[in-house]
């Protein structure tokens, strides 16, 4: 199918505005902060708001790790400070941004959770993961699963479920989701309800890749590699580390017992067969398992709310998924 118009739309509208991928820098500190930069002023052209939520940071202690910030997003009208009895869903949510990049500031996502918990009427529990290369390796994967077990623990007091806690989460953060259920399934063991992912990166040998889209948004595939592999490299400094069960869960050879699964992919995404294939993998060991190719849309075009009828039903799509957490 032909690229969705409102893909190259978005394209026109920030080109007028004059804005441009952010220059590369070989300080990863100085690169993060020229893309968030660049989404913070990016954000008006394409993007839409979601409603004020009310907000309340926590930090989870790691013994190993540096320590993690959790920022739970509530319904309009609940107490995030009384929040206990409230007996909400909890969604543990993973932003995306190549393991190197973004945060649950980052307005895409920051306005993403806001609807989400507004809308679904759950709690987004953002986790604020540490990235590379500062933070290779398996420091984001084991806050997220501290994460995950610290919602557990402490569901009544923030006001959740603990029958109805899921995790999501977009890209790379994809892979911190599936990563997050994968340990507890081999530690805590806790009931996670759901995974919801979004143009997940699953296999991190990037055995999966596939670049024959590109040519119709007149991207270097080549180039698209190089980046894709250096993204990986900062990740996962060690080659041999990166076919393992908490850095590339598609390669995993028993995927049975894992939480039902809705997977979305991008048909101009060269990330498609690796949500695609998890897909296969997983109702293969017999889990429930939800996949769609959104068509026409490229690995971030996602987030294009202010321009983009297509990522508004994508948005709602999830937003009726989580409201079924409800159930």
């Amino acid at each position: 199918m032909p690229l969705d118009q409102t893909v190259l739309v978005a394209m026109q509208l920030l080109a007028q505005h004059g804005l441009q991928e952010p220059e590369p820098s070989e300080d990863a500190a100085v690169y993060r902060q020229r893309v968030a930069d660049a989404e913070e002023q990016s954000w008006p052209v394409i993007g839409l708001n979601g409603p004020e939520v009310p907000i309340r940071d926590v930090v989870v202690e790691l013994a190993d790790y540096p320590n993690v910030t959790v920022r739970l997003h509530y319904p309009p009208g609940v107490d995030p400070l009384n929040a206990s009895g409230a007996n909400l869903p909890v969604v543990l949510s993973f932003f995306g941004g190549g393991f190197r990049h973004g945060g649950f500031d980052a307005p895409g996502f920051r306005e993403a959770y806001k609807f989400r918990a507004a809308e679904a009427g759950v709690i987004i529990a953002a986790v604020g993961y540490a990235l590379a290369p500062e933070h290779p390796w398996p420091a984001a994967a084991e806050q997220g699963y501290a994460a995950l077990d610290w919602v557990f623990q402490h569901a009544e007091e923030i006001g959740a479920r603990p029958d109805r806690i899921a995790v999501a989460g977009a890209s790379s953060g994809g892979n911190l989701a599936v990563v997050s259920t994968l340990i507890n399934q081999d530690r805590a063991q806790h009931p996670v309800a759901a995974q919801v992912l979004e143009v997940p990166a699953l296999d991190l040998s990037r055995g999966h890749l596939d670049f024959s889209m590109l040519d119709e948004l007149n991207m270097d595939s080549e180039a698209v590699g190089q980046n894709l592999l250096k993204l990986v490299e900062d990740y996962i400094p060690d080659a041999a580390s990166r076919t393992h069960r908490y850095a590339s869960p598609l390669l995993v050879e028993d995927l049975s017992g894992l939480p039902p699964a809705y997977i979305f992919t991008a048909e101009y995404d060269p990330l498609r067969a690796d949500g695609e294939a998890y897909a296969g993998r997983l109702s293969q060991a017999g889990v429930a398992t939800y996949c769609v190719r959104n068509i026409g849309q490229t690995h971030t075009s996602g987030g294009n709310l202010g321009v983009s009828p297509a990522a508004r039903v994508a948005s709602d799509v999830i937003i009726g998924i989580f409201k079924k957490l409800h159930d």
